[in-house]
């Protein structure tokens, strides 16, 4: 088959002036990127709860439209996304999801906490109890093969 050249009038996009088949590829592309997977994180609320512990609850958001969970990250018990934190020992995490009340624990066996897995536009609750010196600046991230990295810097006062 033979390729086919653009052809129509031409329309403005935000890349700019094209032949209207073009502007409708660039409209689909765009449209595709804005699906991909990708982590935000809210600002902490941070509360003091002893004069060296502190909880943190932080809003954690796949923006996209497609879920974290992919490739590699299919294997049972392998989670898509996971979190770090910097600058003070954790001491507990719990999650909860946007439709529940309650949290729910997780093991803190690793260097890197197993988050889970968010499905398209999902969002979590993460609350965390850290201990750290007042004045320590903690650095918590969120990783995931799929959708990137989201970080979130918190000094405590």
């Amino acid at each position: 088959m033979a390729p086919i050249a653009w052809t129509g009038e031409a329309r403005t996009s935000e890349i700019g002036s094209a032949p209207q088949g073009f502007v409708t590829a660039a409209e689909a592309t765009t449209r595709v990127v804005d699906g991909l997977p990708r982590l935000e994180c809210g600002p902490a609320q941070l509360e003091r709860l002893r004069p060296d512990l502190w909880l943190l609850d932080l809003p954690l958001e796949n923006r996209g439209t497609l879920p974290t969970l992919g490739g590699e990250s299919r294997r049972p018990g392998f989670p898509s996304v996971s979190m770090q934190v910097e600058g003070g020992r954790l001491v507990a995490c719990a999650l909860r999801g946007a439709r529940s009340e309650a949290f729910l624990p997780l093991a803190l066996d690793l260097e890197l906490v197993p988050i889970g897995h968010l499905d398209g536009l999902d969002a979590l609750g993460v609350r965390i109890v850290v201990q750290a010196a007042e004045g320590a600046k903690l650095s918590i991230s969120f990783r995931s093969a799929r959708a990137g990295t989201a970080a979130v810097d918190a000094a405590l006062q």
